[in-house]
């Protein structure tokens, strides 16, 4: 039993209509109890108050013995849980002593169709193995929402290291020579079209020369990679390399 008392004191529609229909309560099904969970995991906890939360380390440490079967106590709390991933209170709790399943459902940062490659799926059983070889008690998929590893989760933040190394082997920023040509394009840009100055403009420092972080791409492949990656406001220009050997009307046309 958890010793927690659940008080929702808003009516929900989807209660009501099954209390009405059951005057002897007789049908407090699995399915209406995880109803019941999922609206106090939904509206029992402020957005920005779930991370360090005491009742939620609470209820965590008073289920233990449960964990690795799972409760619906437990699920619905992960399933709507916010910034718990983080939470070294909760790493401290499970302690490296546990890993989580790997599903699809609660991964980050993975397509479907990779998830279910037959590489991906070959490294997630290994992994598995391993966390078993060194004692680790396997939990229901959603404890990765508390911070808890998974061979998926692991998986993901690897590839995506490797990647950003990849790109980062790709990139490179500007000689003073390579500089000096983006300022002099730039500059072009202001005289010849003074009407698309102003989108340089804002990106010029007191002193005139641009802030601007440029950086040369070895890759075209990568080159496309980063532009798709940038995000809203970033001020980054990928430029390839082979762009500065070029004649200046090409060079200029790009800018």
């Amino acid at each position: 039993h958890v010793p927690v008392c659940i008080n929702i004191s808003k009516k929900y529609k989807k209660i009501e209509d099954k209390i009405k229909s059951d005057r002897d309560r007789n049908s407090f099904s699995g399915a209406l109890a995880a109803s019941v969970m999922s609206i106090w995991a939904r509206s029992g906890f402020y957005y920005q108050g779930m991370k360090n939360n005491k009742a939620i380390k609470f209820i965590l440490e008073k289920t233990r013995s449960q964990w690795p079967k799972g409760l619906p106590i437990l699920s619905a709390l992960a399933n709507h849980s916010y910034h718990l991933r983080d939470d070294k209170a909760l790493h401290k709790l499970f302690d490296n002593k546990y890993y989580a399943e790997s599903l699809f459902t609660h991964s980050r940062a993975i397509s479907w169709g990779d998830f279910y490659d037959t590489k991906t799926q070959s490294k997630i059983l290994r992994s598995d193995k391993n966390f078993e070889k060194k004692g680790r008690i396997k939990l229901p998929s959603y404890f990765v929402r508390f911070g808890v590893s998974s061979s998926l989760e692991l998986f993901v933040k690897n590839k995506a290291a490797m990647e950003k190394r990849r790109k980062s082997d790709q990139t490179a920023t500007l000689s003073k020579k390579q500089r000096k040509a983006v300022e002099h394009a730039m500059s072009c840009v202001e005289k010849v079209a003074p009407a698309f100055s102003g989108l340089y403009s804002q990106f010029k420092e007191d002193e005139g020369i641009f802030e601007l972080n440029i950086k040369a791409v070895k890759s075209e492949d990568i080159l496309g990679e980063l532009k798709d990656g940038r995000g809203y406001g970033d001020k980054t220009i990928y430029l390839n390399q082979k762009l500065f050997k070029e004649e200046f009307p090409r060079f200029f046309a790009v800018m």
